[in-house]
C-alpha cells in the first residue's frame, strides 16, 4: 500500500490543495503507517520542529522526511529478507549438476523460465559482449531449434569461436531483437509466452541500437574510453554520458532485469561494473543466476560477493551447452 500510494508525496502532485496540505499528510500516516513505527516516525518529525520555524518550507521538510523515513523502511526490510534467504539457502543446491533445474524450483518458490537475461561485459568487451552472447543465441537457436516467431528474420553474428563463417540470418524462436525488447519491457513474460519458445532470451546488445541513435553520446562515449577526457576535463564533460545512461540503458536494462525469470551471466575479464550492478540488484528480487566462466577465466577471478546467488556454474562450452537444453527442457 505505502508503494502504491508513494506518488502522493510528490511535490508535483495535484491531489490535494495547499490550504489542506497538513491535514492530507496526517491523515495519509493515520491510514498507512504501522502503531509500532509511529514513535520513530514522530520522533524524526519533532526533531524538524525543533530545528526549522514553521513557515512555508516547513511541510516541504516534512514530506523529504517522509519520504528518506520511508526509503530507510523499505530498504532495511529488503536487505534482511535477503539476507534469510540466501542463508537458508546455502548447501541447498546442486550448482554443478547441469542437467536438472529441480533444485532451483525447490527454493525458489513459484520459479519459472519464460525468459532469461544475457549479463555480462560490454564497455570493456572488444566485440561489446556480442560474441558469448552469439553462441548462446545459435545454442537455442540452431541447435535446440524451437516454434519460430512471427517477428522479421535477425542475424546472428559471425564468431570463430562458433564454428561458422559469415553471418546465420534466422527468423527468431528465443531471441527478442531490437525494438522487440521494448514490448517486452512492457508485457513482460505475458507478451513472450504469446510471441516466443521459451525461455526468451534478453540480450542487452540487441538494444545497442539506442547508443547509436544519439551521435553525441557516441563521440563522447569514444572520448571516455580512450581517456582523451584526462587532458581536458570539464564540469559538463560527461552530461550527455550520463543522461543517456540514466534515462536510456541503464533504466532499460534494470526493467528488463526486473521483468525476467533468470540472469545468465557470461564471465570473463570484461565483466566490470555494470554487470556486477545487474547480478546485485536480481539478488533483491531473489532471481537465479546461472553462471559461465568463458576464455579460460577462473572462479575465483572475480569478488565472492555474488557467489550466494549463482545456482548453476558452467565451466565449459559442452557445460553451456548441456545446460542450455536442460533449461528448454524445464519448460515442456
Amino acid at each position: 500500500m505505502i508503494i502504491k500510494k508513494w506518488s502522493e508525496f510528490n511535490e508535483s502532485s495535484n491531489e490535494y490543495n495547499n490550504d489542506y496540505e497538513l491535514d492530507y499528510v496526517l491523515n495519509w500516516i493515520f491510514n498507512n503507517i504501522d502503531s509500532k513505527d509511529i514513535p520513530s516516525l514522530k520522533r524524526d518529525i519533532n526533531s524538524i520542529i525543533q530545528k526549522s520555524n514553521i513557515n512555508e518550507s516547513f511541510l516541504t521538510d516534512v514530506r523529504d522526511k517522509l519520504s528518506k523515513w520511508f526509503d530507510y523502511k523499505i530498504f532495511n526490510y529488503i536487505v534482511n529478507k535477503k539476507s534469510k534467504f540466501y542463508t537458508k539457502l546455502n548447501n541447498k543446491l546442486n550448482f554443478l549438476d547441469l542437467t536438472t533445474l529441480e533444485d532451483v524450483k525447490k527454493y525458489y518458490r513459484s520459479f519459472k523460465l519464460d525468459s532469461i537475461y544475457l549479463a555480462g561485459g560490454m564497455d570493456k568487451a572488444s566485440d561489446v559482449g556480442a560474441g558469448w552472447r552469439a553462441m548462446v543465441e545459435y545454442e537455442f537457436e540452431i541447435n535446440n531449434p524451437g516454434k519460430k516467431s512471427k517477428n522479421e528474420e535477425i542475424t546472428i553474428p559471425y564468431s570463430e569461436d562458433l564454428g561458422f563463417k559469415g553471418e546465420t540470418k534466422i527468423v527468431p524462436a528465443y531471441v527478442i531483437n531490437d525494438e522487440y525488447l521494448n514490448e517486452f519491457i512492457k508485457g513482460g513474460n505475458s507478451y513472450v509466452r504469446k510471441n516466443y519458445s521459451t525461455p526468451a532470451l534478453l540480450n542487452p546488445v540487441r538494444k545497442e541500437v539506442d547508443r547509436t541513435k544519439n551521435n553525441r553520446f557516441a563521440s563522447d562515449m569514444g572520448e571516455f574510453k580512450s581517456g582523451r577526457y584526462l587532458d581536458n576535463l570539464t564540469n559538463r564533460s560527461f552530461d550527455e554520458i550520463s543522461r543517456t545512461f540514466s534515462k536510456t540503458i541503464e533504466l532499460e536494462d534494470e526493467l528488463i532485469v526486473n521483468k525476467c525469470d533468470a540472469i545468465f551471466v557470461g564471465f570473463n575479464e570484461a565483466a566490470s561494473a555494470g554487470t556486477f550492478g545487474e547480478l546485485e540488484m536480481s539478488s533483491f528480487l531473489k532471481k537465479p543466476i546461472f553462471a559461465w566462466y568463458m576464455d579460460g577465466w577462473p572462479i575465483h577471478g572475480h569478488s565472492p560477493w555474488n557467489l550466494p546467488h549463482v545456482c548453476k556454474i558452467m565451466r565449459t562450452n559442452e557445460d553451456m551447452e548441456l545446460f542450455v537444453k536442460t533449461m528448454i527442457k524445464y519448460n515442456k
